[in-house]
Formats: C-alpha cells, sequence, structure tokens
C-alpha cells in the first residue's frame, strides 16, 4: 500500500468537525482513511474509514506489448460506462512511431500523413449506455523500421450534465520479424587489402543486414 496523505494540522470546529481535501492518485481501488484526534494528556480518539474510488469512463487496453515488424495485426481497447448516465463518447488514439537501431538516423519512419491508412490514427465515435462495455477494434500495419509504438488514447463522454474523460500511454516494443545474422566475415591486412565484391544472399530478405567494415591496430 502507498501513503496518498499525510496531515498534523488540521483542527476541528466547535462541532468537533475537521475538514481535509484528499487527492486521490490514479487508481480505481479502496482506500483506507485513519484519523487520529488530541487535545491535551486526558482528551484523545482515532477513528477509520474506508471509500472505493471509480469514475464513470474507462478505457482497458486490450494492446500486446511486443509486436513484429510489418505485421498486420488487430489492435483492441475496451470502453466502460459505470455512470448513472448515457454517454456519446469519442475515442482518439494515435502512436508515435520511434525508430528502431537500424534507423537510428531516419527523422520519420511513417509521414504524417500516413499514420491513418496503417491505424496509427484513429477517431471512433460510440454510444455507451449505464453498465455497458464496449470493444473497438481496427487493424494496425506495424512499420518495418520501428522499434517502438508509443500510443497517447483518450476518451470524452458526453451525457445529460455530464462530461467524463479517461485517458492511457501504452508502448508497444517492435522486434524484426527477421533478425540479421552474420554469413561470412573476412580479415584482411591493410597493405593487401583490394576490392572485395559483396551480394546478399539470393533468399535474404531485401533491404535486411548490411557490410560492417571495421580497422583494428
Amino acid at each position: 500500500s502507498s501513503l496518498v496523505l499525510w496531515r498534523t494540522d488540521l483542527r476541528t470546529d466547535a462541532q468537533g468537525i475537521a475538514r481535509a481535501t484528499v487527492p486521490l492518485n490514479d487508481a480505481l481501488t479502496q482506500f483506507r482513511i485513519v484519523a487520529i484526534a488530541s487535545a491535551g494528556e486526558a482528551q484523545f480518539g482515532e477513528g477509520e474509514a474506508t471509500l472505493v474510488s471509480t469514475q464513470p469512463l474507462q478505457i482497458f487496453s486490450g494492446l500486446p506489448e511486443l509486436l513484429r515488424a510489418d505485421d498486420a495485426i488487430v489492435q483492441k481497447l475496451s470502453l466502460r460506462n459505470t455512470g448513472k448516465a448515457a454517454l456519446a463518447v469519442v475515442l482518439k488514439a494515435e502512436a508515435a512511431v520511434e525508430p528502431g537501431d537500424e534507423w537510428s538516423g531516419a527523422r520519420e519512419i511513417v509521414p504524417a500523413e500516413a499514420l491513418a491508412a496503417r491505424g496509427l490514427k484513429i477517431v471512433r465515435r460510440l454510444q455507451l449506455a449505464p453498465g455497458q462495455t464496449q470493444e473497438v477494434l481496427w487493424p494496425v500495419a506495424v512499420p518495418g523500421g520501428a522499434g517502438a509504438l508509443r500510443w497517447r488514447i483518450g476518451a470524452q463522454g458526453r451525457g445529460a450534465g455530464v462530461d467524463e474523460r479517461d485517458a492511457l500511454e501504452i508502448v508497444q516494443r517492435v522486434v524484426p520479424a527477421l533478425s540479421a545474422t552474420v554469413r561470412q566475415s573476412m580479415l584482411l591486412p591493410v597493405a593487401d587489402a583490394d576490392a572485395v565484391p559483396v551480394a546478399q544472399p539470393r533468399d535474404a530478405v531485401p533491404l535486411v543486414g548490411g557490410v560492417r567494415v571495421a580497422l583494428i591496430q
């Protein structure tokens, strides 16, 4: 358990009531409140209570933590309305594409105008009745040079006199579908070095791997 608030400066009013604002964290869980009061050596006491925090509009992620480059997958989120009012919900999700090691010098793997075509930027509108949960699914084409997809997901729901929100940030790590392997190596004295022809094996995946040259003293 973690401590959310600790106050030692509260004083009661004439009716013996003290008031404090308790900022709750994002955890939707049960909190325990304990109060200890004292007024001199002969007057003291304590009491406790519990409360359960919730929020009417909630996003639950079904996104996998690990993806393979160039895969075509279906992403999934769930939206839940735990409130008492029906909500018209607008869901927005967008992924920032972080480059992999081989693309470390590249500025942009997927142009901004191509994010929606790859499923990396979506907007969905849906209606949620009180107590209802709906799944949102959409196809994603994983970029070949990506090292990670960093998603920012937000939902806003409006109903009769209410305006509810929720947000998530999720990182999906992307690994190469095929890892490059060493197929041949060569060590030559500088004085004897000459033109060395190189080519990918006939069954190699295009644009994967390469040639690395190092000078050793």
